[in-house]
């Protein structure tokens, strides 16, 4: 039970920076969070966010696959994905990730289109 709430704690503190625009602190709150649960998809998908803000969009989209590899059923992270490596360039991957979070919820409207507005 540590575990989680260290991470969660660590995730927040990473938010918290983010929100003062310290970003160098909240990858270093992130990264913790990583090291603390290696399995968990939270840490990833902050350190893409963070990545994504930085408009390093390929590590974005591999910190997210990543977080794809610890919750392979969140059609969020397919979506987070698809947001990165459009911005990347790579309009397939994107599409085909758009797709496979449409394929995992269906019934979510920001999937409708491919404006990737969510």
């Amino acid at each position: 039970l540590v575990g989680p709430l260290l991470v969660e704690r660590e995730i927040d503190a990473s938010r918290d920076a983010e929100a003062r625009g310290d970003l160098a602190t909240a990858v270093n709150h992130a990264n913790t969070a990583k090291s603390i649960e290696p399995f968990a998809a939270s840490p990833y998908v902050q350190l893409g966010l963070l990545a994504e803000r930085q408009r390093k969009y390929e590590e974005a989209a591999d910190d997210f696959g990543h977080a794809i590899d610890r919750e392979n059923r969140n059609w969020q992270w397919y979506y987070l994905r698809s947001r990165a490596e459009h911005e990347a360039g790579d309009e397939a991957a994107a599409l085909a990730d758009l797709e496979h979070a449409r394929q995992l919820n269906p019934l979510e409207p920001c999937l409708q289109g491919t404006d990737w507005t969510c």
